[in-house]
């Protein structure tokens, strides 16, 4: 199929998840191009389904400019069509693939625009729980502005309330899930993430890594993130990440904290 309503598939794009993401044209506005994400839903359960439309849901009621924009959804022929706005500067991870390590200052904008995204779906007691590097797009090809994308397994901040998280990036999940217990979701799962995000992105290497998900599992719930002595930040850098990645989530700092704006402003 080669179209879906009023938009031409142009090209695939990339491939995760439940499905596969393309560019997409409009047929009367050539100019306008989209990202259209396409699920099979013919082998998934209810629950799965109820997962994809949830994403949808998510994205219509957003509305930050650091949250890919929402365009239409549609259901057609055992499929599910999410239509977004066409990030064209590409993902943040390969951003970092080419500039291997980033300036603190370049660090900073971009990510205080992600620390927004996530004040802000936080703020509607939604927690993202995939947050990577690969979430994460330039809007265009001058890579100054950047989106939050892919809320497919988000979810509600569920307060006491224990479920299983069943999928999950190994390299940013937090030590509480690490454990393969259920956990009550929480926005602290996020706060690692952004974490284990900003250490690659100042250091170049992952705070927790191994060649199997058993070994990073283990470093993850066992060790303690080490700094590399090559590069040197500024002692806010420092405290921040120590904030980010502390492993006892009641002791992790919050998305309010004062940590990140002093991280911010300082020199």
């Amino acid at each position: 199929m080669n179209y879906v309503y009023e938009y031409e598939f142009v090209r695939w794009i990339k491939s995760g998840g439940y499905g596969k993401v393309f560019l997409g044209k409009h047929l009367l506005k050539k100019d306008y191009y989209v990202a259209i994400k396409k699920i099979e839903t013919s082998n998934l359960s209810t629950d799965e389904i109820y997962n994809i439309s949830r994403e949808a849901l998510y994205l219509q009621s957003f509305q930050h400019k650091n949250i890919i924009k929402y365009i239409n959804s549609y259901i057609y022929d055992n499929h599910f069509y999410t239509v977004m706005d066409f990030a064209a500067g590409g993902e943040l991870v390969g951003y970092l693939s080419e500039h291997k390590i980033l300036s603190e200052s370049d660090c900073k904008r971009i990510f205080k625009q992600v620390h927004d995204a996530v004040k802000y779906i936080h703020s509607r007691n939604v927690i993202h729980r995939d947050l990577k590097p690969n979430n994460i797009l330039f809007l265009d090809e001058r890579y100054e502005n950047v989106v939050l994308i892919d809320f497919g397994i988000s979810g509600y901040s569920s307060g006491n309330i224990k479920e299983e998280i069943k999928a999950w990036t190994t390299k940013f999940i937090p030590p509480e899930l690490a454990s393969g217990l259920t956990y009550s979701s929480s926005p602290k799962f996020d706060i690692w993430a952004l974490g284990v995000i900003l250490f690659i992105m100042l250091f170049g290497v992952y705070p927790f890594d191994g060649s199997k998900d058993s070994d990073i599992i283990t470093k993850i719930m066992k060790e303690n993130h080490k700094f590399p002595s090559n590069i040197i930040i500024s002692k806010a850098g420092y405290n921040l990440l120590n904030g980010l990645l502390e492993k006892n989530p009641c002791f992790r700092i919050e998305i309010n904290d004062s940590l990140f704006e002093e991280w911010y402003n300082c020199q």
